[in-house]
């Protein structure tokens, strides 16, 4: 056995050696045809160049520039711009302070030179306490005061009802003299009955049901209900009827009438009642 595995190392070594000898003999051979080979520096020896090493630089365009020139420009402007508003409001705000404050200190010199405000007199105190004591007791007086009042048995609340029986209007009174009603564009006298339902209509201009075209036609048919023949035959159109004065002298009443005190309303009421 071990002279067999020697015999077949030797043989190996053979092999290999005719191998490089090959590998020589190709290249004499191709040394001496004139081929060059490039010969491979070692590991070792390997070394980058130094313009290798470096990257290249990007070449920028002169529009980059100019652009980026601009924007930068237009930022430092819009902060230069910021920065004087902010320095105009606080000075405005600053401004708003001294004038409001000067105008408390000259609000308290005029109060110190006048004095305080006039103190109400001994009379005058006491007849303000008076007139307040007097609506109290007229307060006290209508107030209803159900716990007084006689209690029945089973829930029973009144023993009489009285009825003084339906409230009607007052009788219409005429419009005077100077307020007029127009009809296409010439002063008319109206009867009572047609002035009455005239006014209703006057009352109402400023109303947007007068515009509505059905609200019209029904009003004109029940005016002339209370027309007479003569109104009749002349008023046929109600966009020819003028209520611009009885508009305005019943819109003046209704005024007065809001500017009356609570006294007046009362009395003016009371006589209504009765």
């Amino acid at each position: 056995m071990r002279a067999k595995d020697k015999s077949e190392s030797r043989s190996k070594a053979d092999r290999k050696k005719s191998k490089e000898s090959n590998v020589e003999g190709n290249l004499a051979s191709d040394s001496s045809k004139g081929v060059n080979i490039k010969e491979e520096p070692e590991d070792f020896d390997f070394q980058l160049d130094k313009k290798q090493k470096k990257g290249k630089k990007r070449s920028r365009n002169e529009n980059e520039d100019s652009l980026a020139f601009e924007e930068i420009k237009k930022s430092k402007k819009i902060k230069k711009e910021k920065r004087i508003s902010d320095e105009k409001q606080i000075e405005k705000e600053e401004e708003n302070h001294t004038s409001n404050e000067c105008v408390k200190e000259k609000m308290r010199k005029e109060v110190d030179e006048k004095g305080s405000t006039r103190k109400k007199t001994k009379e005058e105190r006491e007849a303000a306490a008076a007139l307040k004591l007097k609506k109290k007791e007229e307060e006290e007086q209508q107030r209803w005061r159900w716990w007084e009042e006689k209690r029945y048995e089973d829930r029973k609340k009144w023993a009489f009802l009285e009825h003084k029986g339906p409230l009607f209007a007052p009788p219409y009174e005429v419009l005077p003299e100077t307020v007029t009603f127009y009809y296409n564009g010439k002063p008319m006298q109206l009867s009572p009955g047609a002035e009455e339902v005239a006014s209703f209509f006057a009352k109402m201009l400023d109303h947007e049901y007068t515009v509505k075209e059905i609200f019209r036609d029904n009003f004109f048919k029940d005016w002339r209900k209370e027309m007479t023949l003569e109104e009749k035959l002349t008023i046929s159109d109600l966009s020819k009827c003028d209520f611009s004065a009885m508009h305005a002298f019943y819109k003046g009443k209704m005024e007065e009438k809001k500017n009356l005190s609570k006294e007046d309303k009362l009395v003016i009421l009371i006589s209504f009642i009765k």
